[in-house]
């Protein structure tokens, strides 16, 4: 049976058709094959009319493949600034900025597509920027999949299908494949949000208080999927949040304070 899944959403809602093929090669340096994330002094300015605001002040940091840490702060402390930086959703002003070995200050915008379709992953607090409520769960999570480029695009759609439907066992929504959003209780919605953001396999996932809008045992389940990604999966994974006890349930925690590091220590994870 034919899905037409990519015509259901264009009906509904206008998608920019990236080009398919990068204009230039990825940039790359020459890092150590462990680490994933490597920023050095780091700066981002915000600029309106009248004022400039800077968010991140010459921030450096390394982060190893395979790590799962934290990022805490108060609102205005730098935390979901810099995960826009390293999701490549927002441009540094200065500074090196390098995730799985790419130079995101110097990419163009089709490599940033590229960068953003296939090394990373976003899972955020508000649910309405992971899901399309006319859509089930199983096509929720197959959407990724249609928009992908190179020798992903020839995988079939019953294939993807397939893949779309494992990722819901895994993250334990086999059940609740066919429900649409209304249908889905918010720690739902946020397991089929972590579900979209696995769907094309990527090395980085970046949360934004992925529990804040849940209730404590909900926020247990989501952060004991993320501990199975960790450990059986081997993703690198960056948690934004306000949590010291959500925190804690990582292997190191980064502070930030007006976009500089004021402390870094070992979480509950850590050897």
């Amino acid at each position: 049976m034919k899905i037409n899944l990519k015509e259901k959403i264009s009906k509904v809602k206008q998608m920019k058709n990236p080009e398919s093929a990068m204009e230039n090669p990825e940039q790359t340096m020459d890092v150590p094959d462990d680490v994933m994330i490597e920023c050095d002094s780091l700066v981002k300015i915000y600029k309106t009319k009248d004022i400039e605001v800077l968010a991140l002040q010459g921030l450096d940091l390394t982060v190893k493949r395979g790590e799962l840490m934290a990022i805490i702060g108060n609102s205005g402390s730098g935390k979901s600034t810099f995960l826009n930086m390293i999701g490549g959703l927002d441009r540094p002003s200065a500074g090196k900025l390098y995730v799985d070995g790419k130079n995101l200050f110097q990419m163009t915008e089709n490599e940033l597509v590229e960068y953003k379709r296939s090394t990373v992953g976003f899972v955020w607090q508000n649910n309405a920027r992971n899901l399309l409520p006319y859509l089930t769960a199983w096509e929720n999570v197959m959407t990724p999949m249609l928009f992908v480029e190179g020798k992903e695009k020839a995988v079939s759609e019953e294939e993807k299908k397939k893949r779309a439907l494992e990722l819901l066992e895994l993250v334990g929504l086999g059940h609740r494949k066919d429900s649409k959003l209304s249908q889905l209780s918010g720690g739902e919605q946020q397991r089929v949000a972590i579900a979209i953001a696995l769907a094309n396999n990527p090395k980085l996932l970046l949360a934004d208080e992925p529990t804040g809008a849940l209730d404590s045992k909900t926020g247990r389940k989501i952060m004991d999927l993320f501990h199975t990604l960790h450990h059986e999966q081997g993703k690198t994974i960056v948690l934004i949040t306000h949590s010291q006890e959500l925190a804690e349930e990582t292997e190191r925690i980064i502070t930030l304070k007006d976009g500089v590091i004021t402390g870094e220590r070992k979480g509950g994870l850590a050897c």
